[in-house]
């Protein structure tokens, strides 16, 4: 399978989410749904590029 959609074109984003929820969302627990999106927005716009 060559290609768009192969499994290592996911490795990044799979990377990215894996390091938002052991580095930050585990580690800060939230009330909240809102709280928690804004939270992931946060740590977004701070590793932003």
């Amino acid at each position: 399978m060559d290609g768009k959609g192969r499994a290592p074109d996911n490795a990044y984003m799979m990377r990215f989410w894996r390091s938002i929820k052991y580095k930050h969302i585990y580690l800060n627990p939230t009330g909240d749904v809102l709280e928690l999106y804004l939270v992931i927005i946060n740590y977004i716009k701070y590793y932003r590029i």
